[in-house]
């Protein structure tokens, strides 16, 4: 039974990762920065409560007894991040670090599989593979792109094994509510004659939490995955398709929400990302991965899941 620690264990994609693993019966424990109490896994997997980014492994290991590190641990708030660029910026560079010192110090058997995101790509058009260069262009795909190069060289020079996911925008049931689709939902949730939005324009990359889970879990067991990036995504689609759907489910409810357009919200024209496709033949090749759900089908999920735990906070006594 393979032993594995997943970093950011009380965040968004850690919380399902680890239910999905401890259901495939691997030993699990999970890093996170503050105590969390709000899963129902917690005694199943063992709760290390670290900084990542502020730990001597050569104190206080965390890999020692582990054959896999899964690294999700990030800040991913693109607000925060740009009022605060330095400390966040270093958190996410300073935790890779940390973990790949620990691994070359302790356990450089240890496989690392990392969460990156096609922020890295920066600004691109058109079909876009594992091999196109990388360009970032915002605080964030910066700090992934150079944890990227952190593990490549690592690899390079101690012959670390990993895998680097580069997720597109990944959505799903308990998401925090600052990202599109589950501030547009929670939005009318709370005032639907007063939705305010901003530009329906763009086309985006959005990856389901369950093709998310599926790449992670497909490579575990997979050696031909071992030293390889892969794209990950589900959809390309229009701001305004995705608004539309939700849109639809809201009035099945019998409720019509009243939309306006806010061009504060809109990105200045010339940092608007341009419309790209992650290609994943890649991770089909070798993950046998392709998408589970349709994306009417993912969207009415996430829309369940927000909706009925509204109905129960208002049935609460």
């Amino acid at each position: 039974m393979k032993s594995i620690l997943v970093t950011g264990g009380s965040g968004f994609l850690g919380k399902h990762l680890i239910t999905e693993l401890i259901k495939k019966k691997y030993l699990i424990s999970h890093a996170t920065r503050n105590k969390d109490n709000s899963s129902d896994d917690k005694f199943k997997s063992k709760e290390i409560i670290v900084d990542l980014s502020n730990y001597d492994p050569i104190i206080n290991s965390l890999v020692k007894d582990k054959d896999i590190i899964i690294h999700l641990a990030a800040d991913l708030d693109i607000n925060k991040i740009n009022e605060k660029p330095k400390e966040h910026i270093l958190n996410n560079i300073n935790s890779t670090l940390n973990i790949l010192e620990d691994i070359r110090l302790n356990n450089p058997s240890c496989l690392l599989i990392f969460a990156s995101s096609e922020k890295v790509y920066g600004n691109v058009e058109g079909d876009i593979k594992e091999e196109t260069q990388c360009f970032p262009n915002d605080s964030y795909g910066c700090s992934k792109f150079i944890c990227e190069k952190l593990i490549d060289s690592y690899h390079k020079t101690y012959n670390i094994n990993y895998i680097n996911f580069r997720f597109s925008n990944i959505f799903g049931p308990n998401q925090r509510i600052y990202l599109f689709i589950p501030s547009v939902i929670t939005k009318i949730i709370s005032n639907p004659e007063n939705v305010q939005i901003g530009n329906l324009k763009p086309y985006r990359n959005f990856t389901f939490i369950n093709d998310a889970l599926q790449a992670i879990v497909n490579v575990i067991e997979n050696e031909k995955a071992v030293n390889n990036t892969f794209n990950i995504s589900s959809y390309n689609t229009q701001i305004s398709h995705i608004l539309s759907i939700i849109l639809d489910l809201f009035k099945e409810k019998g409720i019509d929400p009243k939309i306006y357009q806010d061009e504060k919200l809109f990105r200045p024209e010339e940092k608007e990302i341009k419309q790209y496709i992650l290609n994943c033949e890649k991770a089909r090749k070798i993950l046998s991965w392709k998408p589970a759900f349709n994306l009417q089908e993912a969207i009415e999920i996430t829309f369940k899941n927000y909706w009925d735990n509204d109905l129960n906070t208002k049935n609460k006594p």
